[in-house]
């Protein structure tokens, strides 16, 4: 395995995560603001909860913050979490993957060598 598939992985996870955690907060505060029709429509109904899509929470943020500043401050804190759970979780992935991506360079080192010096041959 190459030393990029393995990084490719650890930003996918990362990427999820935050999306999973900012859609977290779109629908927490949805939640809070009693699914009131001002938030639009949302993206879709799973049984008898409206889904809204991840970013909403962004507009709404701007449009809404002087009404309900402290369920937007929390919002914010559960959006801005994302950050470090996301980072957390590419460090723990690499300490994990450590020999893996070791292995990984030291084959690909060793492959250039190997095709190096047969060239000089």
């Amino acid at each position: 395995m190459t030393p990029t598939k393995l990084l490719i992985g650890q930003i996918l996870i990362v990427f999820a995560i935050v999306i999973a955690d900012i859609w977290f907060a779109t629908e927490w505060t949805a939640w809070k603001l009693a699914w009131q029709a001002e938030l639009g429509l949302p993206w879709f109904v799973l049984g008898h909860w409206p889904i809204y899509r991840p970013w909403s929470i962004f507009p709404w943020w701007y449009h809404f913050d002087a009404y309900a500043p402290h369920i937007f401050d929390r919002a914010g804190s559960i959006a801005g979490a994302s950050g470090f759970i996301g980072c957390g979780a590419a460090i723990a992935g690499l300490a994990l993957n450590l020999e893996a991506i070791d292995a990984a360079f030291q084959d690909a080192g060793q492959g250039t060598n190997e095709r190096a010096s047969a060239r000089q041959h």
